[in-house]
């Protein structure tokens, strides 16, 4: 308990509570805000005023092809020169393709029953296959692409190449 001493009519006391309560709010906040930019990756989600990371454009679709993004619970069609982004979900039903294009140059094409994730790590464009077929039309070997299918992981990096990736 702490004592209270008056200083002519005044009670010092109580004003040092004061003070000290305001002193650790201050703190507080300065720890926010310098947690906040320490541990933030640079990125803001949409819902609260941030930009996607961008990763390329949808080139060419076919039939029903399908997006995802991680601020959406639900699918939604895929449309011509749309826009693909960071942890995008895409998938392909029967009968459909996709062709994509990464700001790189890099292709791929997507064949139907097909699904997986699109991420972008410090080396390059990632992606997770789940299911189907994707044939990547690499051009450019300063950006790695890197794919995980089941629990292998593959690096790949060419200046002209074509894979078939199942």
């Amino acid at each position: 308990m702490r004592k209270e001493y008056q200083y002519g009519k005044r009670i010092v006391g109580r004003v040092n509570s004061l003070l000290d309560t305001f002193v650790i709010l201050v703190c507080i906040c300065v720890a926010a805000f310098a947690g906040n930019q320490v541990f933030n990756t640079s990125y803001y989600p949409p819902i609260i005023g941030g930009e996607r990371i961008t990763l390329g454009q949808v080139f060419e679709l076919r039939n029903d092809v399908r997006r995802r993004s991680f601020d959406n619970f639900s699918w939604h069609d895929l449309g011509s020169n749309e826009a693909l982004y960071h942890n995008d979900r895409i998938f392909t039903d029967k009968d459909s393709t996709a062709e994509l294009e990464f700001s790189s140059g890099n292709r791929l094409k997507v064949s139907e029953e097909s699904l997986f994730k699109i991420t972008q790590d410090t080396d390059g464009i990632n992606l997770n296959i789940e299911q189907g077929v994707v044939f990547a039309t690499l051009s450019n070997s300063s950006e790695a692409f890197v794919v995980k299918v089941g629990d292998q992981i593959y690096e790949i990096k060419s200046d002209s190449s074509k894979i078939k990736i199942s």
